[in-house]
């Protein structure tokens, strides 16, 4: 009974992915990095194990993934010494790791990319857009610099994975810093913003390698009355359809940030997006605006977060740097959610993310124990 009871979990989470599709997933790459501060598990290969695993048994398998984004490879330097805010730096920042802004993380690469050959697409990130909220033309232009001179060393490092018949790898780019989709899509100021930060990013990147390119902005941080989707979608519409360069959308659910947690095993879901109410909307709309110019936005998909936060002690509020804590989501809630998105034909993609999935995924191994 205890061989059986370990993928039970896993089994029910995979039929509920659309059929004939794999999700893909989302790493940090300074999770690799051991420091004081960072408090991500150290038993990162057994993440990877459980991927192999997946590759091994086939496509059927519940542990399949189809891509790994890497939402970073540098480290960067926007905060004081310690603090570890998400829209700031990601994870120990570079003066926590000795090195100066914008290094390359080769330590944690050079380890990750013995695994790369386990997915169909690797999408690399470079690092965050730290001057986003004052964002002008001349930082935007030196973000789009900061993440060519980064992928440039990435692919002056790895490149050579994806060449060559025997080629290990495939690799595209990953746009980093994220956005609000509905902000982006009913505020000109805004969408001007993250038009220019796309654009010239794609064409930054291109210039270093011409590769595919993903994005993943969010779905809001609530429900969207109709007048107002209407005016999202004439706003998205003219933001996106003039990239120069085709992009494929894995827009943020948001059935992570919008939930809380609290011990003992507390999920409270009253105020969280929902599949119905919110992500089905969001990607009929993204589909409206890709039948606009399928040449451009060439794939739509969801990430599915696959994490709850745990708020902060007193305060109440949500962060990396302030007391709350980021856990794995109610692991019958994503089987829930995945099978809402199956039900209504919305394709799961690059999901946040590979720790969370490993431990909802491998729930039972990990609570089984022999003897009996």
């Amino acid at each position: 009974m205890r061989r059986l009871l370990g993928p039970l979990l896993a089994l029910l989470l995979s039929t509920c992915l659309p059929s004939g599709a794999a999700l893909s997933l989302f790493v940090r790459t300074t999770w690799l990095s051991n420091v004081t501060g960072d408090v991500e598990p150290r038993d990162w290969r057994a993440w990877f194990d459980l991927v192999a695993r997946g590759r091994a048994e086939g496509p059927s398998s519940p542990y399949y993934v189809e891509e790994l984004a890497l939402q970073n490879t540098a480290c960067c330097e926007s905060h004081a010494v310690g603090s570890y805010k998400a829209l700031g730096c990601l994870g120990p920042k570079c003066s926590d790791l000795g090195l100066a802004p914008d290094t390359l993380l080769t330590e944690e690469l050079d380890q990750m990319s013995a695994y790369f050959h386990l997915f169909d697409r690797v999408y690399v990130g470079t690092t965050t857009w730290q001057d986003w909220d004052g964002a002008n033309a001349t930082s935007t232009k030196l973000y789009a610099q900061r993440q060519a001179d980064i992928g440039r060393r990435f692919m002056d490092r790895y490149g050579h994975l994806a060449e060559g018949p025997g080629a290990e790898a495939e690799f595209a780019w990953y746009l980093t810093d994220e956005g609000n989709l509905v902000t982006m899509g009913t505020d000109e100021a805004t969408a001007a913003k993250y038009g220019a930060f796309v654009g010239e990013s794609m064409e930054a990147l291109t210039a270093v390698r011409p590769l595919p390119f993903l994005w993943s902005p969010y779905n809001g941080h609530g429900t969207v009355n109709a007048s107002t989707r209407a005016l999202q979608k004439e706003g998205l519409e003219k933001m996106l359809c003039k990239l120069p360069h085709p992009l494929a959308m894995h827009f943020q659910d948001c059935l992570g940030q919008s939930v809380s947690f609290d011990f003992p095993f507390s999920y409270n879901y009253s105020a969280a997006l929902t599949c119905e109410g919110d992500t089905v909307p969001t990607y009929q709309l993204l589909r409206d605006v890709q039948a606009a110019c399928p040449h451009v936005l060439r794939e739509v998909k969801v990430n599915a977060e696959l994490f709850a936060e745990r708020l902060a002690p007193g305060t109440g509020s949500r962060g990396e740097d302030n007391g709350a804590n980021i856990v794995n989501a109610d692991p019958r809630e994503v089987a829930s959610r995945l099978a809402c998105y199956e039900q209504h034909g919305v394709p799961v993609g690059a999901c946040w993310a590979l720790n969370h999935w490993h431990s909802l995924w491998s729930f039972a191994n990990s609570t089984v124990y022999s003897p009996y």
